[in-house]
């Protein structure tokens, strides 16, 4: 009797195991299957099989007149390749952030988004379940895509931990730029070397001065310089998903109240008043948001900020179709959840998630693929002046601009500008940048997840602080005070509470 029992559980787990054999068979296939009616013909049943799977893809960037023509040739390629095809869903930089929120919110059925720490927010998607988990479809369906990724790259998309998103491989440390017209620095003798005489970025940012002042009197078409808020990363660190900061370059794990963020932001937020005042911003500064764009497209501005690297001139150059000097602004380092800033994400909702994976490791290992998106068609956007190097031909109708936002930048050709061997100098100042104390740390904000939102609310209610009551510092005051309240009726001493008993458990098992 007992060997009979025996036999019978061998028997159910063999059975067990064909079962998941066929099941598993049947999985591989069922993305690129229809439903078939069983009077169907073989012949139609066998066109059904090799009919590509189509998904969707949302991202940001500015139309191309020829991106049709790319991407119907992309997708031959990836029907050829991969029986794969893309409904490349790109939508402008200015309506981005608020229809991809619209498209998340109404459970639409799509593939992939674009995602990050400042567009279509990755925290806040991910906290309410917007995004796939991808842990399992790593291990199991793109080996090559794991390959081609360092490991300390996907943690920057893990929550709770699990991975929901693919970094896009770049430089991933954090560094700021001046970029200045190369023209203008010229004509007016401005003295690049002295930049380098310092790294702290409160003096790297006044030597600009008597240049500014020169623009403002003699060039009448043009604002001297971006008021961007570049210089709030250099001087804080965000922890991901919140408005919460900690001090850059300090050892120290710990997270500054709203008053102490205010005092360590105060010196910059004192210097662009005074630029405001001497006429250096725009005089609309307090309520443009992304509307300027447009104006840094077009060439309005003398100085603006780019994230810096060592492809950011060439990168400014080809953009800009003009001459471009890059004066790079304090210390490099590696931020906490460095590789965040620009990340492909596969929606819950998506019916493709395997293809859809699949896609994104194209994007990371095939290089055919990868340089069309972002260049185009060889001998029509482009030609090839060596094996890894290319020019972009004149008034071409295809140039997004965007290798950063499409997959791992060092599969990239050369271009115009570029230096051989830049692509090694930018992995080199990923891996010797100073690493942030809080690397590899993650919050669970499911304790604060309601109040984020209402404190996000209020920091950007009080967003261009700086530009309000520039000649009545007792109002300014005042209004500081209102923006404490505000922010702390909204929760934020609860959040900063909830993230420093986090951070100082985690540091002590680390």
């Amino acid at each position: 009797m007992g060997k009979l029992k025996k036999y019978g559980i061998l028997l159910l787990v063999v059975t067990l195991f064909a079962s998941t054999l066929i099941s598993g068979c049947k999985s591989k296939t069922d993305s690129v299957k229809t439903n078939t009616d069983s009077t169907k013909t073989d012949a139609e049943k066998d066109g059904e099989k090799t009919k590509p799977v189509e998904i969707s893809w949302y991202y940001p960037g500015e139309k191309q007149e020829d991106e049709q023509k790319v991407w119907d040739k992309i997708n031959e390629l990836l029907i050829e390749k991969h029986n794969i095809k893309v409904d490349f869903k790109r939508l402008d930089w200015a309506a981005y952030d608020e229809q991809i929120k619209m498209a998340i919110a109404a459970n639409e059925e799509f593939d992939i988004c674009f995602t990050a720490n400042w567009s279509n927010n990755f925290y806040n998607n991910v906290s309410k379940g917007a995004f796939l988990p991808l842990d399992d479809l790593l291990k199991n369906e793109v080996p090559d895509l794991v390959k081609a990724l360092p490991e300390f790259l996907l943690t920057a998309s893990e929550y709770q931990g699990e991975i929901y998103a693919i970094p896009n491989y770049q430089s991933i440390f954090t560094q700021w730029s001046l970029t200045v017209q190369k023209d203008l620095a010229d004509k007016y003798g401005l003295d690049l070397e002295q930049f380098k005489t310092t790294t702290d970025i409160h003096e790297q940012m006044k030597m600009i001065e008597p240049f500014l002042q020169k623009i403002k009197e003699n060039e009448k078409d043009l604002y001297p310089i971006e008021a961007n808020g570049a210089y709030t990363q250099l001087v804080t660190e965000w922890i991901p998903g919140t408005n919460a900061t900690i001090k850059s370059g300090s050892d120290e794990l710990k997270v500054l109240t709203y008053e102490e963020m205010i005092e360590v932001l105060k010196p910059y937020r004192d210097l662009y008043r005074e630029w405001f005042k001497k006429g250096y911003l725009r005089p609309d500064v307090a309520t443009i948001k992304k509307e300027d764009r447009a104006d840094k497209s077009n060439l309005k501005y003398a100085v603006w900020w780019e994230p810096y690297s060592p492809t950011t001139k060439s990168a400014a150059e080809n953009k800009y179709k003009i001459g471009c000097e890059v004066i790079p602004v304090g210390i490099p380092f590696i931020a906490a959840r460095a590789g965040d800033a620009t990340m492909n994400a596969i929606s819950r909702n998506s019916k493709h998630p395997e293809a859809a994976l699949k896609f994104l490791e194209i994007l990371n290992t095939d290089k055919e693929i990868y340089n069309m998106l972002c260049f185009g068609i060889e001998g029509e956007h482009y030609k090839k002046v060596a094996e890894n190097r290319i020019e972009t031909v004149e008034d071409s109708k295809y140039f997004p601009n965007s290798s950063w936002m499409f997959g791992n930048v060092f599969n990239s050709y050369y271009v115009q500008g570029q230096d051989d061997g830049v692509w090694e100098a930018t992995e080199k100042m990923n891996t010797e940048s100073k690493v942030s104390p809080l690397r590899g740390f993650g919050a669970d904000l499911s304790s604060i997840k309601n109040i984020l939102p209402q404190v996000a609310a209020v920091s950007d209610e009080f967003r261009n602080i700086e530009f309000v009551y520039v000649d009545e510092q007792d109002k300014y005051d005042t209004l500081l005070k209102e923006a404490k309240e505000k922010i702390e009726k909204a929760g934020y001493n609860e959040v900063v509470e909830e993230l420093q008993k986090q951070i100082d458990e985690w540091s002590k098992n680390k």
